[in-house]
């Protein structure tokens, strides 16, 4: 039970990752500032 519980926070980490990945990519294409910042927390 433990263990499935900590896959799902594993791929949900790295699911987040992936977003910020992909908005910070589409904002450096894009050129706008405002999404910028998301990732640098």
């Amino acid at each position: 039970m433990g263990q499935f519980i900590a896959r799902r926070v594993l791929l949900g980490i790295i699911a987040l990752m992936l977003a910020m990945l992909i908005v910070f990519s589409l904002s450096r294409v894009k050129g706008d500032p405002r999404y910028f910042f998301i990732g640098e927390d």
